[in-house]
């Protein structure tokens, strides 16, 4: 596959992270062994060499990882650096210097915008007003750094999520992300799924008021787009309103969502736009063929960081055979169309079988 393809690739840095978060499952990864400061170096070297146009960092919390500043040290002005981070508790300008380093998007993760709220859903008290000190470092540090929003959509904050934006708005976000509770690592949070009648309130109710709330300034990111939507190129502010010409589809597609299908009619009318064009590293440095979190588990993993290259482990025969098997399960649960490039999206389903 060549280079010039390849834009993001997502690493989970570390397994280490003060929130407890019910819908994820970051826990199973605390025995992996991490990699060291001069194999994470390496790494991120091959990313560039191997074409990647932008790392995002997550865990656990990024932040957190000692060997984080060997990455940076390379990466920095060589690509687009992004980190999650969902706060850590303590002075936060420990953490500050690091976007000077080399980290152009910090994107915080919050799920509610009552502080009380957000530390029950996420495991911790006090991890709220964590997340936003270190914000305000970070601006202080940086005044023109991207701040993003991402708040994961659970049954238990699907009536509240609004709140989150007037809790962040003041911080000018570039762009907010709602993103359903999906798969990730060996669990799937069934329990976390919107029930039917919260997807149907969620997109034709919710979504479009919310694209209205944060214009102009901010981008409304909204994981995953129902497939009608997607074809037809229909804006988040319109969703409840376009929703009687496509009620049978859009009736079957909240269907699988409510069992977290979420890529289930697009993966097997359009095939996977991200596999090998985006790439995700597991804490151990493991391999898988796509950014998206249901990925992440081991009958999915295609090579070691710790024995083979980047570019080896993406031209090597298990990446083929995973290539040529889509749709596998997890294929049919991620967020793919969501995530991938708007020219792309739009060239692929123009390509309608």
């Amino acid at each position: 596959m060549s280079g010039a393809r390849r834009h993001r690739a997502i690493w989970v840095i570390n397994a280490a992270c003060p929130s407890r978060c019910s819908y994820c499952d970051i826990g199973s990864q605390r025995s992996v062994p991490t990699l060291d400061a001069v194999e994470v170096a390496r790494v991120a070297r091959e990313l560039l060499e191997a074409g990647f146009r932008e790392v995002v960092f997550v865990g656990g919390e990024p932040l957190l990882c000692p060997e984080l500043p060997a990455a940076l040290d390379v990466l920095a002005g060589k690509c687009t650096v992004a980190v999650f981070t969902g706060g850590i508790p303590g002075d936060p300008r420990r953490f500050a210097e690091l976007v000077r380093r080399g980290i152009d998007r910090v994107v915080l993760s919050v799920d509610s915008g009552d502080d009380h709220e957000n530390d029950r859903l996420r495991g911790r008290v006090g991890i709220t007003s964590s997340v936003f000190a270190m914000a305000d470092a970070m601006r202080a540090e940086k005044p023109g750094l991207d701040l993003s929003i991402n708040s994961v959509v659970t049954r238990f904050n699907a009536d509240t999520v609004e709140r989150v934006w007037e809790r962040v708005r003041a911080y000018r976000p570039t762009a907010w992300a709602l993103t359903l509770a999906g798969d990730n690592f060996t669990g799937s949070p069934e329990g976390h799924f919107l029930s039917r009648e919260q997807l149907a309130q969620f997109y034709f109710e919710r979504v479009p008021r919310y694209a209205e709330l944060v214009r102009p300034s901010t981008h409304l990111v909204v994981l995953p787009v129902p497939l009608p939507y997607l074809e037809a190129g229909i804006p988040p502010a319109r969703w409840g309103s376009a929703r009687d010409e496509h009620r049978a589809a859009l009736d079957q597609e909240l269907d699988r969502y409510a069992r977290g299908m979420h890529n289930q009619g697009f993966v097997e009318k359009y095939g996977c736009p991200l596999v090998g064009v985006d790439v995700s590293i597991g804490v151990g440095g493991e391999v898988y063929p796509c950014s998206q979190a249901p990925i992440l588990k081991q009958p999915y993993r295609l090579g070691s960081l710790r024995e083979a290259s980047v570019s080896a482990i993406l031209d090597g025969d298990s990446f083929r055979r995973f290539e040529a098997g889509v749709p596998h399960e997890a294929c049919r649960r991620c967020w793919a169309p969501s995530n991938v490039e708007p020219a792309t999206l739009r060239a692929r389903i123009a390509r309608r079988p």
